[in-house]
């Protein structure tokens, strides 16, 4: 990948990180998860800050909220080789995209 190139990736339902080649930078734009079970976190190897671990809704449905469509959330968070994300556990798919920022 280049600077600039796109990326939309699936973390799967093991843990999964999305950790940048060293000297790579990406802003994560967006993060969607269907399920409430596995959180999205920053991870530097040792220490966890949580980013998604439950249900955010984005639109709502006539009839109930719980019929409303994926949990996700719009987000602008830069990674590297040092401090990346991580999907824990081993239920949920999480989908992120972004953008390659440095090279």
């Amino acid at each position: 990948m280049a600077v600039g190139d796109s990326f939309c990736v699936k973390m799967g339902s093991a843990t999964t990180n999305r950790q940048p080649s060293s000297g790579v930078g990406e802003q994560i734009t967006s993060a969607f998860k269907a399920q409430t079970t596995d959180p999205l976190s920053m991870y530097d190897g040792s220490d966890i800050s949580d980013i998604l671990i439950g249900a955010i809704l984005t639109m709502d449905d006539i009839v109930s909220s719980a019929q409303a469509g994926n949990r996700m959330g719009n987000i602008a968070i830069h990674i590297n080789n040092t401090n990346y994300l991580q999907k824990g556990g081993s239920t949920d798919f999480i989908y992120i995209s972004g953008v390659q920022v440095d090279a």
